[in-house]
């Protein structure tokens, strides 16, 4: 009986004290897939939107732990980027093209 709360009491500390996550995005501009995840990575955890528009590209990682006895990492797999937000990129990567990507619509 005393196992179980000792386990139970490992437990609720682990959530208790479990670093928050949060949502972001950024952009990697030129970036490969591998150079994406490793933005992700660095974003700490939580569900991230990593883009490049010089290379219409755009990926969706979580970044998330991983936790066995002894051990604990972080761990970071793919998503599947919202439908909703691929209209948004399309209006960015349109607005990056027409302004060669100086992102600025003064004329001289």
């Amino acid at each position: 009986m005393k196992s179980w709360f000792a386990i139970l009491a490992l437990l609720l500390g682990t959530v208790a004290y479990a670093p928050p996550a949060e949502a972001g995005s950024a952009r990697c501009e030129g970036c490969t897939y591998q150079g994406a995840r490793l933005k992700a990575k660095t974003m700490g955890l939580g569900q991230h939107v990593i883009s490049s528009l010089s290379t219409d590209e755009m990926w969706g990682f979580e970044v998330y732990m991983y936790s066995e006895p002894g051990y604990s990492t972080q761990m970071i797999r793919s998503w599947t980027v919202p439908q909703s937000y691929e209209g948004y990129f399309a209006a960015a990567r349109d607005f990056y093209v027409q302004t060669a990507g100086a992102w600025s619509c003064r004329s001289t």
